[in-house]
Formats: structure tokens, C-alpha cells, sequence
């Protein structure tokens, strides 16, 4: 993953597939971004970002709670169709991926 910090505003570049196995150091990886840093919001970009389970799911619920001011970018269409699914696309700022 890259991050990058622009006014207070951290950009996470997701990558590949969050799953059950890839989750738990995904969230540590974030986890470890975040400390220390004042940051009032987080932009979650998703361009490479190719499947994400219920795993993923959790760790953007938990920014959600951390940082009220949470936007998804670029999210996949198929992405996209499982966050609209479950009910995220109604109160987190959610952008799909143009191609």
C-alpha cells in the first residue's frame, strides 16, 4: 500500500485483494499510518484495488467510527456493488471508478 498526507488528509492507495487472510496486516498497516499523525480525514482510493470480503468491509467500518470524514474513491464496480449491498454507499462518501 502507499499513503500519502496532504493537510491533514490521508490518502491510502489500496492494492490487490483484503480478505480474511490479508486484513489483519492491512489494518495494522493503517493502524501504523495513523499514529501520530493529525489527520482529519481519509481517503480510501481503490483504483488497484481488485476484491474486497467482508473483512475489508470491517476496516473501512472502523476508520468510519475513528474518522467521520471517510471518503472511498475509485472504487470497482464490483466493489462498489457489495459496499451498495450492505448499506455503505448510504452514509460514507462513495466514488466509483470511471473506465
Amino acid at each position: 500500500m502507499k499513503y500519502e498526507i496532504k493537510e491533514q488528509q490521508l490518502i491510502i492507495y489500496l492494492q490487490g485483494e483484503i480478505n480474511s487472510s490479508t486484513a489483519d496486516s492491512v489494518e495494522r498497516d493503517i493502524d501504523l499510518h495513523l499514529q501520530g499523525q493529525e489527520i482529519k480525514s481519509v481517503v480510501l482510493d481503490m483504483t488497484e484495488l481488485v476484491y474486497m470480503s467482508s473483512a475489508g468491509i470491517r476496516i473501512v467500518m472502523k476508520l468510519k467510527q475513528r474518522y467521520d470524514d471517510l471518503t472511498l474513491n475509485n472504487v470497482p464496480n464490483g466493489v462498489y456493488e457489495v459496499l451498495h449491498m450492505v448499506g455503505i454507499t448510504n452514509f460514507i462518501k462513495t466514488n466509483k471508478l470511471e473506465k
